[in-house]
């Protein structure tokens, strides 16, 4: 998968963590905490986006992080109903709702 990096002034909470981190590692920071904070707070009503939901740099990271299954299978569930998206796809969605849920709060 291929999370977009937050473009510079996008996210204060990100430009901090960069300030202090630089860029690539703060990416990797910012991403292990807004996929652990998504996954705890997950539910029904979560938010699921298609997009990022904020500005985006040119730079991406690039993650093979799996997913817990019972969360694969509610969130297919929920934007897949009939089954035709591959699991990437799915995880695709998850982390791009994880970052921006994270970058935008």
């Amino acid at each position: 998968m291929r999370i977009p990096y937050p473009k510079p002034g996008a996210s204060k909470r990100f430009d901090e963590i960069a300030a202090t981190y630089g860029a690539d590692e703060a990416m990797k920071i910012a991403f292990r905490l807004a996929l652990q904070d998504w996954l705890t707070a997950y539910g029904p009503t979560s938010p699921l986006c298609n997009e990022p939901g904020y500005a985006v740099g040119s730079k991406h990271l690039k993650t093979t992080k799996s997913i817990a299954d019972h969360v694969m299978t509610a969130v297919t569930a929920r934007i897949d109903p009939l089954g035709h998206r591959t699991p990437s796809f799915i995880a695709q969605r998850i982390c791009l709702s994880a970052m921006t849920t994270y970058l935008t709060a």
